[in-house]
């Protein structure tokens, strides 16, 4: 679904009967722009997928610019009062022999 149309998707979950939470897990990439609306519409809870803590890496993996963005997302999130944001990152490892 795209991030432009979960606002309405909250609000309308937000009316269910025995509905506790509504969450979202997002890439963070438009935060800044729509988590204002989503809060307003009843979003409880906010995870956030990043697939580095490396701002250099994040533009490798993802393939786009965008690490910043993200930051200020959470940064937000945090701001409006969501405790906890939870951010998950993609641990890879690579085991070489000699």
């Amino acid at each position: 679904m795209p991030f432009i149309y979960m606002a309405i998707f909250a609000a309308s979950l937000k009316k269910l009967k025995g509905l506790q939470t509504v969450a979202i897990t997002t890439n963070g990439l438009v935060l800044t722009r729509q988590l204002v609306a989503l809060q307003r519409a009843g979003l409880d809870v906010l995870n956030v997928s990043l697939d580095t803590l490396s701002p250099a890496r994040y533009e490798q993996v993802t393939r786009r610019k965008g690490w910043e963005r993200v930051m200020a997302g959470i940064d937000l999130a945090l701001q409006l009062g969501y405790s906890p944001v939870k951010v998950k990152t993609a641990s890879k490892c690579l085991f070489m022999r000699k």
